[in-house]
């Protein structure tokens, strides 16, 4: 018998964490989709001037950490820890919807804008389920605009899942050792 417990996650949840960023964006996917997905968040970022922005590459060849503007800041790459903490002590993620980063998302109760790597399908799967469920905003990539994402991201709730890890662990185990 199988048994949930929680979200399978590397990271950790911090409660009440200090805000640095009003956005991180992470950039994935295989290329050219990566990059032309990095080019429209970099353009948008800029535009919206005011955003305190983080924007990592998902680019682990390289080692490059500077700042775009005044309020936004790009680096190739992130270790797990980094991430773990730019993803805690920003106030929105915007994400490509893998499973490992719903996974993510949903331990460390963050709100997300989605989009989809094109052709993905299982991307795609999970963002139109998660929109429809008022979970995650999500936009495909060739209509994707970051200020109305933005915008109507408030309204969607996230996952938001407390952890109750511990607790689930000790009654199942209880239930196994009866």
């Amino acid at each position: 018998n199988a048994h949930y417990i929680e979200p399978l996650t590397r990271f950790t949840r911090v409660d009440h964490p200090e805000i640095t960023y009003d956005l991180l964006a992470i950039i994935s996917g295989p290329e050219p989709q990566r990059t032309i997905f990095e080019q429209l968040v970099v353009e948008q970022v800029q535009k919206a001037s005011s955003l305190r922005t983080l924007i990592v590459q998902g680019k682990s060849e390289t080692d490059d950490d500077f700042q775009l503007s005044e309020q936004v800041r790009m680096i190739s790459h992130l270790d797990s820890s980094a991430l773990n903490n730019a993803v805690n002590g920003s106030g929105m993620i915007l994400a490509r919807p893998g499973y490992s980063t719903i996974m993510d998302l949903a331990a460390l109760g963050k709100r997300a804008v989605l989009v989809p790597t094109p052709g993905q399908t299982e991307q795609e799967y999970l963002a139109g389920k998660f929109m429809k469920e008022k979970v995650y905003y999500s936009e495909p990539q060739d209509r994707f605009d970051l200020v109305r994402a933005l915008q109507r991201a408030r309204d969607y709730e996230g996952l938001n899942k407390e952890s109750g890890a511990e607790k689930i662990v000790l009654e199942r185990v209880r239930k196994l050792l009866a």
